[in-house]
């Protein structure tokens, strides 16, 4: 907005402190600008049948032209996205993809319970021990088919 008023920051600051309405017209224009782009995915998320314009110049029998001007009528079909986006902007929660994991996060959080990484490492150790004996298990049973054999 500076550049394009061709003034500073500094007085562009000054302007707003000093003139609310200032202030209050960026404001309603930004306000206006969410709202428009609300409604525009709005009707993504909805599709929408659009009819569409189309100018095309013919040659005249007498050796002129003419303009011909087309309609066609156009089908966009809803945008799975927008549809998305605004379930979870407009509904909440109950419509994220993600709503387990924000789940979770918070019961985690209200019970004052944090991850534990060591459970992990436990486990891990765990299912590494076991596969060792399987490992050694296997190598017996081979090394008594040698000696049998």
């Amino acid at each position: 907005m500076c550049a394009y008023l061709g003034i500073s920051e500094a007085t562009f600051i000054k302007l707003k402190k000093n003139h609310p309405e200032v202030a209050e017209a960026i404001n309603e224009g930004e306000e206006a600008l969410l709202q428009d782009l609300y409604d525009a995915t709005l009707l993504k998320a909805k599709g929408q049948t659009k009819v569409l314009h189309h100018r095309s110049a013919e040659k005249d029998p007498r050796g002129g032209q003419r303009q011909k001007l087309m309609e066609e009528e156009k089908y966009f079909p809803p945008d799975l996205e927008a549809i998305k986006y605004i379930l979870m902007v407009k509904f909440g929660r109950e419509y994220n993809p993600k709503k387990d994991l924000i789940n979770i996060a918070e019961k985690k959080v209200e019970d004052n319970v944090w991850f534990d990484q060591s459970d992990d490492i436990d486990e891990l150790d765990r299912l590494n021990e076991l596969k060792k004996k399987r490992i050694l298990r296997k190598m017996r049973e081979e090394l008594e088919n040698e000696e049998d054999d």
